[in-house]
């Protein structure tokens, strides 16, 4: 039997995905341990939403550092590779962990947001190096012959594709551009739309995904309607600016080009009129009024505004309950809310669309919004009183 050198062996072992490095329970302690180099490893189950989620993040923290030779970027299923999982006490999923050349015996625990940033920030301050910067991934989906039904075919789901050639099409560059900022913007409103992108020249055949379409030139975009390949629209205007209004138009949506929400989004366009009455008028008035608020709110698509109506329906109470401090105490709490960076990027958006709300409310308020029941019901009964009171008329002998 021909003998491999030692390090053929080591590297057999090893299993890596993109510049991480993954390992296990046989090859953890030779990786990380006996390396003498600076690990920093995610300890993750297979299984667990919050690691899927986050595996973007450790591969562009992972591309940043490819070029320090000292500086690893390590992950292990801890789930499967129990014995190590039970060494390092890990509990929950994910964990992260720095295991410091100068210091391995005593790793040091990572408990910030799960983003490249705090990573890159966390890693560059424990160790004095910082790694290169990287853009976010690209999040815009190839699509082919092989994976169109799975992605396309959905009617649940709104699709945009974009239909590229390698050679010749200095256009389709561009486009890609605006179609990655486009994904960016949209990544969390992959249960309406998939932005997804078909190559001509690519590894994978698309030659029946073209056909399907009838595209002759490139790049060319088409916006499909909810699965049905035979229902579909030509997307002449190809600005970033341009697709980014249209996708919003078509899902109803108020995304900005940075991926957060616009100032219109929490405020239902049909409710405005409603809305505008219920604030204005006195609490007397609007328990009088409120039923007919709430059928215009039923007649709302909560498809498509399922958190607004909620909220909606949570400050009516508030309103009818006389709750006058509700609205500015709302306010303090979401701006303070908001300011905070250990808030999820998804918590962020319900955030905004609050304080959106409570923002237009507070430009709708009148003199009579805030007054107490008693001073309107002391002030018609006075009103009342002196009609009685008042002498009558000749003509009403």
């Amino acid at each position: 039997m021909r003998l491999l050198p030692l390090w053929t062996l080591f590297s057999i072992s090893l299993a890596w995905a993109g510049n991480i490095i993954v390992v296990n329970d046989d090859n953890f302690d030779e990786v990380v341990l006996n390396s003498d180099k600076t690990s920093f490893v995610k300890f993750y189950a297979d299984w667990c939403s919050h690691c899927k989620k986050m595996i973007p993040e450790w591969e562009r923290l992972a591309d940043s550092y490819a070029d320090i030779e000292d500086v690893q970027i390590v992950e292990i299923d801890a789930d499967k590779s129990r014995g190590i999982g039970k060494r390092y006490n890990i509990a929950s999923y994910p964990s992260i962990k720095l295991f410091r050349a100068d210091s391995l015996s005593d790793p040091v625990d990572f408990n910030g947001q799960r983003e490249y940033p705090h990573f890159s920030n966390f890693l560059s301050n424990q160790i004095g190096v910082k790694g290169r910067k990287v853009g976010p991934p690209s999040k815009v989906v190839q699509i082919h012959d092989g994976n169109v039904e799975k992605w396309i075919e959905n009617k649940d789901r709104y699709a945009m594709l974009l239909f590229t050639k390698e050679n010749d099409c200095d256009d389709c560059v561009v486009v890609k551009q605006s179609f990655d900022e486009l994904a960016q913007a949209f990544h969390k409103e992959l249960d309406k739309i998939i932005i997804g992108e078909v190559q001509k020249n690519g590894d994978e055949p698309t030659d029946w995904t073209r056909n399907s379409f009838h595209i002759t030139e490139y790049p060319s975009i088409v916006f499909v309607e909810k699965g049905d390949l035979q229902s579909y629209e030509v997307i002449n205007n190809i600005s970033s600016a341009d697709l980014l209004k249209f996708v919003n138009n078509k899902l109803g949506t108020k995304r900005a080009a940075n991926g957060l929400l616009d100032t219109q989004a929490g405020i239902i366009p049909e409710m405005e009129i409603p809305l505008a009455k219920f604030v204005g008028i006195n609490v007397v008035d609007r328990r009088a009024y409120v039923a007919e608020f709430i059928e215009f709110l039923k007649k709302v698509d909560d498809s498509i505004f399922k958190n607004e109506v909620k909220y909606y329906a949570l400050i009516v109470n508030q309103f009818i309950a006389g709750n006058v401090d509700y609205v500015d105490a709302e306010l303090a709490k979401f701006e303070k809310k908001l300011a905070d960076k250990a808030v999820a990027a998804e918590e962020k958006d319900l955030v905004n669309m609050k304080l959106n709300l409570l923002k237009h409310i507070k430009t709708l308020v009148t003199d009579e919004t805030y007054r107490e029941a008693k001073d309107i019901m002391k002030e018609r009964e006075e009103a009342e009183q002196l009609q009685k009171d008042k002498p009558l008329q000749k003509d009403e002998l």
